[in-house]
């Protein structure tokens, strides 16, 4: 079924999705730092979007 972006279906606005940029660049996650770092973010990414990943989770 070819998507028609723009349109509505099923009462949803389908629109094309776009690639997300990292605003800042992460330390390597092999180093301590790095996985401090990358901990610390994705902390921050859960508690900000906890209800939509949940909701994800439960499809």
């Amino acid at each position: 079924m070819e998507v028609v972006y723009g349109k509505k279906l099923f009462g949803y606005t389908m629109l094309k999705r776009e690639k997300i940029a990292p605003s800042k660049t992460l330390a390597s996650s092999k180093s301590p730092e790095g996985k401090l770092e990358n901990a610390i973010a994705a902390r921050k990414v859960i508690e900000q979007h906890r209800k939509v990943l949940i909701a994800l989770r439960d499809r």
